[in-house]
């Protein structure tokens, strides 16, 4: 079954962390659909463009399966977009899948949504409460990734939790990727 995925980015987002989950989506079999809090075109903080499927502000919430944010620098200023904000509540509502990786659980803390939950988050955020010694954490409908060394890992994670190990394991095999079990 198709499973659709949206995917929030803004200039300065942590390239890896975006292409690795899309790339697995993809290839998963997932209708992905990037929006952007900026232009269509963003800037990763490593200065590669991409580009994305249309604006953040234009989009009617239509309960996804999943609501996924990559980190880098950018999230630091999106931390408080109540667009942004007003999505991560709306799916955490539905009990929809939100993952996040690096700096975007911020983002997941300040909607509110990770009490209860155990996470994890980029040591440099200083998170309260987040567990820095684990790559990725899945809690119930949230997915948290440590930082750009584990998003392979995080993808794989997510692809697990939408489509079962078996999907996970095939993904991963065609990659050559050791990680799902």
């Amino acid at each position: 079954m198709k499973k659709k995925a949206v995917v929030i980015v803004g200039n300065g987002f942590e390239e890896i962390e975006l292409v690795a989950p899309v790339d697995m989506l993809c290839r998963a079999g997932s209708d992905v659909r990037i929006l952007s809090i900026d232009d269509k075109i963003v800037v990763g903080a490593n200065n590669i463009s991409m580009v994305a499927n249309g604006l953040l502000k234009d989009y009617e919430y239509d309960k996804p399966d999943c609501l996924f944010i990559p980190g880098g620098p950018w999230i630091l200023r999106a931390r408080y977009d109540e667009n942004i904000l007003g999505l991560v509540k709306e799916h955490h509502g539905h009990r929809l899948l939100l993952a996040a990786i690096c700096a975007a659980p911020l983002i997941l803390s300040t909607a509110g949504v990770l009490d209860d939950h155990e996470y994890t988050s980029h040591f440099s955020i200083k998170l309260e409460g987040s567990d820095e010694t684990k790559p990725v954490v899945v809690d119930k409908n949230i997915i948290t990734g440590r930082g750009p060394g584990a998003a392979l890992e995080f993808a794989v994670a997510i692809v697990t939790k939408l489509y079962g190990q078996t999907t996970a394991f095939g993904v991963s095999n065609a990659m050559c990727l050791t990680l799902a079990k």
